[in-house]
């Protein structure tokens, strides 16, 4: 995983509302722009109103395949420890194998995975990758 620097993280869910617009409208350039002006890519954590149920960027991404836009998200610093949900699990539901190896190229980390979405894949590569890292599928 390059190392890479982390943009600031957003105070309130106004402040980055703009950027999950852009990104379900698959405006990747001004996502790009919005990067390149500083401006954040995450929400802080004790800003996230309780009971929210607001998608991150990343997770809009991979809900709608979009890698280039993964791939973005993550090159500028996109921390994928600050997500209340496992990125994996999304990437391995909808079988898009690109995204996961995205992900782990990353930092992703493995045991943030769940077990049952890694068997209902039904692929026994990816049990072996996951065999192979010392993840125990039992």
């Amino acid at each position: 995983m390059p190392e890479i620097s982390h943009p600031p993280l957003a105070s309130s869910l106004e402040d980055i509302r703009p950027l999950y617009q852009l990104c379900r409208k698959g405006r990747l350039y001004d996502v790009e722009s919005w990067i390149a002006d500083g401006k954040p890519l995450q929400l802080a954590s004790k800003a996230i109103p309780k009971g929210s149920r607001a998608k991150t960027a990343l997770q809009i991404a991979l809900e709608t395949g979009q890698h280039s836009l993964v791939t973005l998200l993550l090159k500028n610093g996109y921390r994928l420890e600050l997500e209340r949900y496992a990125p994996f699990d999304l990437a391995l539901r909808s079988r898009r194998w690109d995204l996961f190896d995205l992900l782990l190229e990353w930092g992703g980390d493995l045991k943030s995975v769940d077990v049952y979405t890694v068997l209902e894949t039904y692929n026994t590569d990816l049990y072996e990758r996951f065999w192979a890292s010392g993840y125990d599928l039992t």
